[in-house]
């Protein structure tokens, strides 16, 4: 299993104003009387990238389609043009969710109604907000934006084109306690060398 990066502490070396556009989906199967019932969920949103004085960068992630970035189904954000701001370190990896608490505010105006405009229930409201409201901005990532959980993960590793890299690693527990273990793989589908351009999906 090659070396994870976040282990070697590679720089990485990102232009003023570089772009990301990040699509995620997550698939999750649950077990009903003894049926397999598959849960799927995606988001699109788009990264700029900001380098800070002293250190690490600011990512600038705005949604594309209207979803939270997966992490509230079935709350739309056509009217919530509100970007999260990550800092994350030199290697790409997650710090603290910059503008987390007037997000998180913004957010629980936008549940005290449903998409046609009717109150939500109070206890399954108030359910959410105390959920959030004890997730400092240091973790608030792991909920908001897991997809850069990973990202910092594959900086410095060697891919080839069509072959898929595996890695093993431990993330942060987003709900509190010990580490959770990590383990997938990075597959580089196509590089434009002239264009700065390649997709990898993990």
């Amino acid at each position: 299993t090659p070396a994870l990066a976040a282990e070697t502490e590679l720089p990485v070396a990102v232009p003023e104003g570089a772009t990301w556009t990040v699509e995620t989906v997550r698939v999750r199967t649950n077990t009903r009387d003894g049926k397999p019932e598959e849960m799927r969920s995606a988001s699109r949103y788009r990264a700029t990238y900001r380098s800070l004085k002293g250190g690490g960068a600011l990512l600038t992630l705005r949604s594309l389609d209207g979803n939270l970035f997966g992490a509230v189904p079935g709350v739309s954000l056509e009217a919530f043009d509100r970007p999260l701001e990550l800092e994350v370190d030199e290697t790409l990896a997650p710090v603290r969710l910059r503008n987390w608490p007037e997000y998180r505010r913004a957010l629980f105006r936008l549940l005290e109604t449903d998409d046609d405009g009717k109150p939500r229930d109070p206890k399954a409201l108030q359910g959410v907000k105390d959920l959030f409201a004890g997730v400092p901005d240091a973790q608030a990532h792991q909920i908001m934006a897991p997809a850069f959980n990973y990202i910092g993960l594959g900086q410095g590793l060697a891919l080839e084109p069509g072959k898929p890299t595996p890695f093993e690693g431990e993330q942060p527990n987003p709900l509190g306690g010990g580490t959770l273990k990590t383990r997938g793989s990075y597959l580089l589908e196509t590089v434009d060398r002239r264009a700065g351009r390649a997709v990898i999906v993990w």
